[in-house]
């Protein structure tokens, strides 16, 4: 079978359990388990489907496979954690749920980090701010230099408000603002304020015409 009717055939058999046909569940998770036995899905679906047709024991050995093997090892400990529920093994149960959260908070605080990130690049500042305070929330103090690079997006702001300017006069100040930035993966900062400096410079440059006039002879 191709990968592509596996894929179909591997919704199929999810399709089936949950709408309570287990039988041909358990046949669709049969066929797609024999072409990926080193798949964690193919596995946990196969034990799940196992659990279903009355065989607890065969659906305990799968399920802990699909730990051990390659693949999506938070949804593994998830489907787990509830065969284990169904079988009355609460604290091997609690234990995979609490991998799970653990595991998709750390996720999805990441996933909101960069999100802001991705919205600073775009100059959408409040929004990007709004997004940073929700990934420190979910991340729970785990990361606390998530809360020192607030500076960035605040400095932003207020560059783009006219409240902080860049000057000629405090262009290295904003370079190590840069460096720092950078350190922090705070790219977007960086070009951001590299970008404002060159237009700065070349704002405040004299142009080629008047430096040739400044050499010139004042006449007599």
């Amino acid at each position: 079978m191709t990968t592509e009717e596996l894929n179909t055939l591997q919704e199929e058999a999810y399709d089936h359990l949950w709408n309570g046909r287990y039988r041909m569940a358990l046949e669709a998770a049969k066929k797609v388990y024999r072409d990926r036995p080193d798949d964690s899905e193919s596995a946990i679906c196969l034990a799940w489907a196992l659990l279903e047709n009355g065989n607890p024991v065969k659906a305990m050995e799968y399920a802990n496979l699909a730990v051990e093997l390659k693949g999506d090892s938070v949804k593994a400990h998830l489907y787990r954690g509830y065969l284990l529920m169904r079988m009355s093994i609460f604290e091997g149960a609690v234990s995979d749920f609490d991998f799970a959260i653990h595991q998709q908070k750390e996720s999805l605080a990441w996933a909101y980090l960069n999100k802001a990130r991705t919205l600073a690049g775009m100059e959408k500042f409040s929004e990007a701010e709004k997004t940073l305070e929700l990934a420190i929330l979910i991340d729970r103090g785990k990361n606390p230099n998530w809360t020192e690079i607030k500076k960035w997006y605040a400095s932003a702001k207020n560059i783009n408000a006219g409240s902080e300017k860049i000057n000629s006069n405090n262009t290295k100040e904003y370079l190590l603002k840069c460096s720092e930035a950078i350190k922090q993966k705070e790219y977007w900062y960086a070009l951001k304020i590299a970008r404002m400096i060159q237009n700065c410079l070349l704002y405040t440059s004299p142009s080629p015409r008047d430096r040739t006039r400044s050499r010139m002879p004042s006449s007599a």
